[in-house]
């Protein structure tokens, strides 16, 4: 009897442990995703883009992404390459990734730790407003990071974290990089903007 009870339990905690799993969806980053920052300088102002992106978000059991954001039971990590930032000019990528100490830390890593959900004003999108914390690593320093994020679901199921945010570089121990001998002098704050998307993935 003591044996079959044991049985019991055992076939019970695999069903739990299986269901759990089955709940987890992993969504998959979509190419059409976009990162910038643009700064200023003593000459003129500067764009760069990441010509390439690394994210993942998991979520548990999310329907849509009204119970996404209500469970608020999901993890949200970035990661930006430095090599893949570009400007559109070779001296002044390399100057930039010298600056982001590039060799000894080579990505830009953000992972969303809090987040609060907001109604956005035009419901009519099912969007929501986030109210974010999380910690972001540039050049081998982390600092927390509060952000305000839009997030909605497209009829196609591509679920956007778009949003802006203004950075002082010298917070991270970054020394705004200077361009052409010393001449071109940027300043520490550079606007971030970003449009990240993700779809779910299929299951096999």
């Amino acid at each position: 009897m003591k044996q079959l009870r044991i049985i019991q339990i055992l076939f019970f905690t695999i069903a739990i442990n299986s269901m759990a799993l089955a709940q987890t969806t992993t969504f998959e980053l979509l190419p059409s995703s976009t990162l910038s920052f643009d700064g200023t300088s003593s000459i003129h102002d500067f764009t760069f883009t990441s010509t390439q992106l690394f994210a993942e978000l998991t979520v548990s059991n999310p329907a849509q992404v009204t119970s996404l954001l209500d469970s608020g039971d999901f993890t949200l990590r970035v990661i930006v390459p430095v090599k893949k930032l570009s400007s559109g000019n070779e001296s002044m990528d390399e100057n930039m990734q010298e600056a982001l100490l590039e060799e000894e830390n080579p990505n830009i890593i953000y992972d969303l730790r809090i987040l609060a959900r907001q109604a956005a004003p035009d419901s009519s999108k099912g969007g929501y407003k986030l109210e974010t914390t999380g910690d972001l690593t540039i050049a081998g320093t982390q600092r927390e990071i509060n952000m305000n994020l839009y997030s909605y679901e497209t009829v196609d199921g591509i679920i956007h974290f778009k949003g802006s945010t203004t950075i002082d570089m010298t917070e991270w121990n970054v020394v705004p990089p200077s361009f052409m001998f010393g001449v071109m002098k940027t300043g520490k704050d550079v606007a971030v903007s970003f449009d990240i998307q993700f779809k779910r993935k299929q299951l096999p």
